[in-house]
C-alpha cells in the first residue's frame, strides 16, 4: 500500500505522516516514511519522484517475500503536486523541470501503484496560524493564500480519486478507512468540510 499525502505548509502532513507510520506499525505491518524536500534540478523529474518509490516497491511489491509484500506500506510526505503549486509563487523556481508530461507520467506510476492520493486540507486560518507559528525559510505569510487556491484548483481537477482529509484528529487510521494495515482508503472520501471548502460536493465524515 502506497500513501501519498499532499498539501499546504502547515496542513498537517507530516504529523499524519508520523502518525500513520506508528499506527500502521503497531498494527504489525512494515511501514516506511519518506519526505521530499526542494527538487534536485541535477535529476529528472521522473528519477527524483520515483527514484525513493521504485527502491520501495523493488523490496516489496517485486520482491518474494510475500509476508512483507502484504503488508507493507510507503507513507510519502508530498509529492509531485506540491512542486507545481510552489514554483507558481516562489522565486528561482525552474518552470519547466516538471513537465505536464512529467505530470501524466507520475500519475500513471501511481496508478499503477495503487496509490491512495490524500490531500490535507484544514480550515485557511489554521494553516495560516500554524504557518505563523513555526514560520518557513522559503515562503512567506502573504503567499500562503495563494498556496492554498492553487493546490484547492489542482485537487477539484484532479483525474484520479483521492481523499480530501479536512481534519485527521487523533486516530488517523481510522478516519481514513484503515482499521487494518491490509485494508485499503476509499477511493474518494471527504471528511468534515472546512468553513471555505472548494466548489466541490462534501461529504459528512463517516460514522464508526
Amino acid at each position: 500500500m502506497i500513501i501519498v499525502l499532499e498539501g499546504p505548509d502547515g496542513a498537517g502532513k507530516s504529523t499524519l505522516a508520523a502518525q500513520l507510520e506508528e499506527d500502521f506499525t503497531a498494527r504489525g505491518a512494515h511501514a516506511t516514511r519518506i519526505a521530499y524536500g526542494p527538487p534536485d534540478y541535477s535529476s529528472s523529474a521522473i528519477n527524483f519522484f520515483m527514484g525513493p518509490i521504485q527502491v520501495w516497491a523493488e523490496k516489496h511489491i517485486l520482491g518474494v517475500n510475500y509476508e512483507s509484500t502484504f503488508n507493507a506500506v510507503l507513507i510519502v510526505d508530498r509529492f509531485h503536486i506540491s512542486e507545481l503549486v510552489y514554483r507558481s509563487v516562489l522565486p528561482n523556481r525552474d518552470q519547466e523541470w516538471l513537465s505536464a508530461e512529467d505530470v501524466s507520467t507520475l500519475n500513471k506510476a501511481l496508478d499503477s501503484l495503487s496509490a491512495h492520493r490524500v490531500y490535507l486540507r484544514p480550515r485557511s486560518q489554521t494553516i495560516i496560524d500554524r504557518f505563523t507559528t513555526r514560520g518557513d525559510d522559503l515562503v512567506e505569510l502573504g503567499m500562503i493564500d495563494q498556496i492554498i487556491k492553487n493546490y484547492d484548483e489542482l485537487m477539484c481537477s484532479a483525474p484520479y480519486n483521492l481523499t480530501w482529509l479536512w481534519d485527521h484528529g487523533s486516530d488517523a487510521c481510522k478516519v481514513l478507512g484503515l482499521h487494518s494495515a491490509t485494508i485499503a482508503i476509499h477511493n474518494v472520501q471527504e471528511a468534515a468540510a472546512p468553513a471555505d471548502p472548494p466548489k466541490r460536493i462534501i461529504k459528512d465524515q463517516p460514522q464508526g
